[in-house]
């Protein structure tokens, strides 16, 4: 059978620039997103000039810190953080800001260059991240990119009045390689 003729849009990984301040501070509030990335339901977070600024200022000062673009479009963040250089290990992080790019491959097409980043030139052992773990979507992605499960850290963070924890997720060097072919 013929591979699909219509690709994905190609997701391209760029530094932060200036200009991002002014499209966070127009993004749309999304209680879905928001509660994904941790966030109190009842307590949205409120769009300012002051959060977007800090907030492109704490991504332009991470080592490798990257707006996911697509078409022109900023939809989202990946870094990779927590470097520890003695064990050649990061820890990944990855949001996209709107609803309407949830489920487009998007995030599965930046963490797979993250990944080729992270293995490739910063020659890293193993990359780990965190999840919550009602968090289904973002944990099928992960899983499709080649993260495993690794452990389940009880009562990471309280939303509201509830617990939540967290899965630990990871994937090595070694798993990485035997993955890599079907991951494009």
């Amino acid at each position: 059978m013929p591979k699909d003729h219509n690709p994905k849009p190609l997701v391209v990984l760029r530094a932060p620039v200036p200009a991002d301040i002014e499209m966070h501070l127009a993004l749309p509030h999304s209680r879905e997103i928001h509660i994904m990335y941790g966030g109190d339901p009842e307590i949205p977070p409120t769009a300012n000039l002051a959060r977007s600024e800090g907030w492109f200022e704490w991504l332009r000062d991470h080592p490798f810190a990257r707006i996911i673009e697509v078409e022109g479009r900023a939809v989202g963040e990946v870094r990779l953080h927590s470097h520890d250089e003695a064990d050649c290990t990061a820890r990944l992080a990855v949001g996209l800001f709107a609803e309407e790019d949830l489920g487009r491959g998007y995030g599965h097409q930046a963490i797979v260059q993250t990944l080729c980043h992270g293995f490739d030139t910063m020659a890293l052992e193993m990359i780990d991240l965190r999840v919550l773990e009602f968090n289904e979507r973002a944990i099928r992605c992960y899983t499709a990119c080649g993260f495993e499960t690794v452990a389940r850290l009880p009562r990471s963070l309280k939303i509201g009045e509830i617990w939540h924890d967290d899965l630990l997720m990871e994937i090595t060097r070694q798993r990485f390689l035997s993955v890599r072919a079907d991951l494009d």
